[in-house]
């Protein structure tokens, strides 16, 4: 196995995993997985934030070790975990198949953390041992008047996505995946949102119950074509305040406001 430091493709057995984000941020991803409290815990401002998403439909459950220990066991597809937190430093960083134990790794990252900062790390893919990871900078600033909803796409075979409210009022144009989109701004309440297949008009019903200060993390995953089948998870947060810490910068794109349609009883 070789030691690497900026991307990998070696396999063991039929698990391959292929770097294309920086493996700095792979490894400070992985290392936070269970990291020594999480991101809602009250920490230093010096941490980093990462939360991992497994939307690889054709990847099997994987260990995560960091210096050594194994913070993380049997990662199946469809997780997302809570942010965790990191101290800045160096840590070298691990990935298995699941109950292989460390020496199977599959990757071996020297990383060093910088401080501050959110991200969602995802493992994405649709083909039996090919697996790429994708890098996400999150902002989870926001006013307690209002909240936020961003969409992730990771369904490798719906092809680019439209995001549509129950009145049709279109939110998110021409999303193709492995992107997140811009953060969108709605009043707290009920709704269902339409992730759309622009090509083939495959709609998946979103159920969104929003309140006002949090930040909502909407990820399509599965396959519209195959297995897994199309689903989503939410994820949410309590917003930060949007005054950023002595040296930090908040992250993340630009935020628009609409005002869908609210639904009652919305149905997925």
């Amino acid at each position: 196995m070789r030691h690497q430091t900026m991307q990998s493709h070696q396999a063991t057995g039929s698990l391959l995993y292929r770097a294309t984000i920086p493996l700095a941020m792979l490894a400070l991803a992985c290392a936070c997985v269970l990291g020594v409290r999480s991101a809602s815990a009250a920490s230093r401002d010096n941490d980093a934030h990462v939360r991992i998403v497994h939307a690889s439909s054709k990847a099997g459950p994987v260990d995560i070790f960091v210096d050594g220990k194994k913070l993380l066991s049997n990662v199946s597809f469809g997780t997302v975990t809570d942010y965790k937190t990191l101290t800045p430093g160096k840590h070298e960083i691990k990935i298995a198949p699941a109950g292989k134990g460390e020496k199977a790794a599959v990757i071996t990252a020297n990383a060093n953390v910088k401080q501050h900062g959110y991200y969602t790390i995802a493992a994405t893919g649709s083909k039996q041992g090919d697996v790429s990871v994708k890098g996400f900078k999150d902002d989870n600033t926001g006013s307690t008047k209002d909240a936020k909803i961003r969409v992730y796409h990771l369904s490798p075979d719906l092809g680019t996505v439209n995001v549509t409210t129950s009145d049709n009022k279109k939110i998110v144009s021409d999303l193709h995946y492995e992107q997140a989109s811009d953060y969108i701004t709605v009043p707290a309440g009920s709704y269902t949102l339409n992730a759309t297949a622009s090509k083939t008009d495959k709609k998946l019903p979103i159920k969104a119950d929003v309140k006002d200060g949090k930040v909502y993390s909407v990820f399509v995953l599965g396959e519209q074509h195959g297995q897994p089948p199309l689903t989503y998870k939410v994820q949410s947060v309590v917003a930060q305040s949007t005054t950023a810490q002595p040296g930090q910068t908040p992250t993340g794109t630009a935020t628009k406001t609409v005002t869908p349609a609210k639904t009652k009883s919305p149905t997925r």
